[in-house]
């Protein structure tokens, strides 16, 4: 199968992961690619599938000319989307190509999404949501994200002293920072003993959150206990450096963050987000908060760090689980049925 694979962000997050993880598993599985990314996106240098780097903006006539003469040689059987501002040039371009279209879903809204010959959903519950919106697409299949597995399997490493709370993200107001941080508050007043890491960056449309978030540390007394790290790049030292991972965000619809901090035995505090939810359904291997309940958050943290032998258990559970149903052994079969029934969809 020869497939060309699209994500045009100039950012390293969690949808670019999983852009990069489907080139994983394309290449184990045999399939030719072509990759299309943004020119200003600085992808891993070990990214093995050839690369075209554009300038996207929105539709552009000229630069859907240059991409079919550069394509029509290599006669991908599929284009897949990772970002749905790109569907209607590829729309057009999949057609001018004889191509079929697929867009991953990596949240709810259905907009361009109908002009997809195949949808790739990361959760069950965004699927039905989808379609409750009224997408009909023929072709719609959960594809959940997925994650590579370490060579050898972490050791679980006993607390800091004080113990460490990390999280990362987009400053931006779905994330629950500030949720979080009224629950550090009252950690605090209750005597609990920590540290805080944020790591994050600002996305430019939300530069009154970043303020937010930074006024709250100082209105709450927190500057010397939360730490801002700036945009984790190296993911390894960061979970090296915290003993606890919080997820607190209001909307999140999956969070592949969740499952790094599986892979490297970090005990997991999240929101009950749909994407969370859904990961975590019918096990004990993280502890689950009511969104938006800066109380609950807060006793799930303080239960999280008085309760270390559980909470080493927990990171067991979580891992084997991360192992079970997305690493991306366990995913790309899933991935390549759904990409040869929508292929061979007339």
């Amino acid at each position: 199968m020869k497939i060309v694979n699209v994500m045009i962000s100039r950012v390293m997050g969690g949808i670019e992961q999983v852009f990069l993880n489907y080139n994983t598993v394309f290449d184990a599985l045999g399939y030719e690619v072509i990759s299309i990314v943004d020119n200003k996106n600085a992808l891993p240098e070990e990214l093995k599938t050839p690369v075209l780097k554009i300038r996207f903006q929105k539709f552009n006539p000229l630069l859907l000319c240059k991409l079919y003469f550069k394509l029509k040689k290599f006669a991908p059987d599929v284009i897949v989307v990772h970002s749905k501002k790109a569907m209607p040039m590829f729309k057009v371009l999949s057609k001018m190509l004889k191509s079929k279209l697929v867009g991953v879903a990596h949240n709810p809204k259905i907009k361009r999404l109908e002009m997809s010959d195949g949808i790739f959903s990361v959760t069950q519950n965004q699927l039905d949501k989808m379609r409750d919106a009224g997408l009909k697409t023929k072709n719609m299949f959960v594809v959940p994200n997925m994650i590579e597995m370490p060579v050898a399997e972490p050791q679980y490493q006993p607390y800091h002293k004080p113990v460490v709370i990390g999280t990362m993200g987009r400053f931006e107001p779905v994330k629950g920072f500030c949720d979080l941080l009224d629950a550090l508050s009252l950690l605090k007043k209750k005597g609990v003993s920590f540290r805080a890491i944020i790591g994050g960056k600002n996305n430019a449309a939300y530069d009154a959150e970043e303020k937010r978030i930074f006024q709250k540390v100082k209105d709450l007394g927190l500057e010397n206990d939360v730490t801002f790290c700036g945009w984790v790049s190296n993911k390894a030292a960061f979970f090296k450096n915290i003993d606890v991972f919080v997820l607190p965000s209001m909307e999140e619809s999956f969070g592949m963050v969740l499952l790094e901090a599986a892979l490297y035995k970090k005990p997991i505090v999240c929101s009950d987000a749909d994407g969370p939810k859904e990961v975590w359904a019918n096990t004990d291997a993280a502890l689950v908060f009511e969104r938006g309940n800066v109380k609950m958050l807060a006793g799930k943290l303080q239960e999280m760090i008085e309760k270390q032998q559980a909470a080493q258990e927990m990171t067991k559970k979580a891992y084997t689980l991360v192992k079970n149903k997305y690493a991306v052994e366990a995913v790309s079969k899933t991935l390549a049925e759904a990409l040869e029934n929508v292929v061979r969809e007339k």
